[in-house]
């Protein structure tokens, strides 16, 4: 199975109500998305000090903002810095029930398990 079929039928068991091509129509119009043998990957930057709400919509973007939301991420990460169009402050994303977002600079020294 390619990164992108894994990463279309995660999203289909956790997000049924949302369909797939909603969320990557948001992404490549309003955020970025890398797809690749080896991994597939939808972001965006937004604000650091968003509401969980908000950066939760896929279509909300801020060129200004200081982080990089990871929204979908299927694959080897191996140097996840290299799908990073541009180095921000912030790299966030939502895992399970829990927001995180940890330092860029923390980040690089960290060794990251699979999203």
């Amino acid at each position: 199975m390619t990164p992108y079929e894994t990463a279309a039928r995660w999203h289909l068991e956790h997000s049924p109500e949302t369909p797939f091509r909603e969320i990557l129509e948001a992404h490549l119009f309003c955020g970025h998305v890398i797809s690749g043998p080896d991994a597939f990957v939808l972001g965006r930057q937004v604000c650091s000090k968003w509401e969980e709400i908000r950066l939760l919509n896929p279509w909300d973007t801020d060129p200004n903002g200081d982080a990089w939301f990871v929204w979908l991420w299927a694959g080897e990460i191996g140097d996840w810095r290299r799908v990073l169009p541009w180095p921000l402050p912030w790299l966030m994303w939502h895992r399970g029930d829990r927001l995180r977002c940890f330092p860029l600079k923390e980040m690089a020294r960290a060794r990251v398990g699979r999203a």
